[in-house]
């Protein structure tokens, strides 16, 4: 006689709604890793097509839509003191103030829809990290913990035609070249982390090999600095005065950033290295001053910079990012801002020495690229599930330690 399951366990053979869950989870990433990192190479045209009718979109939103039904049907009860719940509350009260700030800009000086649009790449990767880890953390673990095998492919064909002998000897770390430089770096420092927070060395070291093949000095710097966890194995919560002095930096970089980007900071690297800021800076120097030069056009807050230099520059800078997100948010929502979102966004770094190094990592890329938003959807999904898996240790220990000391009362109180 035929068992009956509950809905989340729905079988079709032997294949649960959960294994579903995790099957998509990866399909999804390995879709967002091809599509992102495939621009020319092997198929090539069959991703271009995939990008073009945002096919990864509709896929990402499936996959939200499995997992959603499966918690709904599972009845799982969400926990306040559980590090995917914590991780997930950092993230959207740090997005709280950057979307509030801008509906009341936008009272003021009239609707810009483009704002809206924004946010939806802002909260796709906090929304689908959520319901799946909620229901499925596991299938959310196993799938990050596959994903170097995916770059591996990708990356084999984006340079199938380049695995030369001399175009290996061409790598060079202070000319900053290599002829197999693309946009991975940055994922791969995390997933890093993530394999050394496993003690996985075979995934480390392949990881290892394509963060120096692809070639970015500020990615390298923070891959070696990020042995440093491997060497100490510390799996535990941040020195206060670390973390501290982390947050005040951060809540001082749009300022020093705005200050290294003006005339003071072009007279001072000029005399320093004997080039113009905008050479050292590769363009970013001239962006920020002709927004500087527009800022009467900053009024709807976020996306206004990215408006000004798409609708208003292109013809001269022919490019719509600052390349530095900490500084448009400046720009666009202002310093109470940028300052709360930093808070909450840095608050998830006091649970792990792992998460700390992580979020120090994205918070320097992001004072030089521009990772928030549209075309990173991937990585933030990389960045939170890692960030929730870092914390569950040493958060789920304390509320070990915890519900230990409760039921010590409790004896002692009969």
């Amino acid at each position: 006689m035929e068992k009956t399951y509950a809905f989340n366990q729905f079988y079709v053979g032997k294949i649960t709604l959960k294994k579903c869950s995790t099957f998509f989870v990866f399909l999804t990433l390995v879709v967002f890793v091809f599509s992102q990192n495939n621009t020319s190479g092997l198929i090539s045209d069959f991703f271009k097509i995939l990008e073009e009718y945002e096919i990864k979109y509709i896929l990402l939103s499936f996959t939200i839509f499995i997992n959603l039904i499966g918690l709904i049907s599972s009845n799982k009860k969400i926990q306040k003191n559980d590090s995917k719940f914590i991780v997930v509350k950092n993230i959207i009260f740090a997005f709280v103030p950057i979307i509030v700030i801008t509906i009341l800009m936008q009272m003021v000086n009239g609707f810009f829809f483009k704002s809206y649009i924004d946010f939806i790449y802002l909260i796709l990767p906090i929304l689908f990290c959520a319901v799946v880890s909620f229901y499925n953390f596991d299938g959310l673990i196993f799938s990050l913990d596959k994903l170097i095998y995916v770059f591996c492919i990708s990356f084999l064909l984006l340079n199938y035609n380049k695995l030369t002998l001399t175009n290996f000897m061409s790598i060079s770390f202070i000319d900053s070249y290599s002829p197999f430089e693309n946009g991975m770096p940055i994922y791969l420092v995390s997933l890093e982390l993530f394999y050394i927070f496993k003690k996985n060395t075979f995934k480390l070291s392949i990881t290892f090999i394509l963060l120096l093949l692809t070639l970015k000095r500020v990615c390298i710097i923070f891959g070696f600095i990020n042995l440093i966890l491997l060497l100490a194995r510390k799996n535990s919560k941040p020195n206060r005065f670390i973390y501290l002095a982390l947050l005040l930096f951060l809540f001082l970089t749009p300022i020093l950033l705005n200050l290294f980007y003006s005339d003071i900071g072009a007279n001072i690297v000029s005399e320093l290295f004997d080039k113009s800021i905008n050479e050292l800076t590769l363009d970013r120097f001239n962006r920020i001053i002709f927004v500087k030069n527009n800022s009467d056009k900053l009024i709807y807050g976020y996306g206004s910079t990215n408006n000004i230099l798409s609708l208003y520059g292109y013809t001269i800078i022919n490019n719509r990012s600052l390349h530095s997100d900490f500084l448009m948010l400046y720009f666009d929502v202002g310093f109470i801002g940028v300052f709360l979102f930093t808070y909450f966004f840095v608050h998830n770094a006091k649970y792990s020495y792992f998460s700390l190094f992580l979020i120090a990592n994205l918070s320097f890329e992001m004072m030089f690229n521009h990772p928030l938003g549209v075309g990173s959807t991937d990585l933030w999904i990389i960045v939170y599930s890692a960030l929730m898996f870092f914390n569950s240790k040493t958060i789920n220990l304390n509320n070990k330690k915890e519900n230990i000391y409760d039921k010590k009362i409790l004896l002692y109180s009969k």
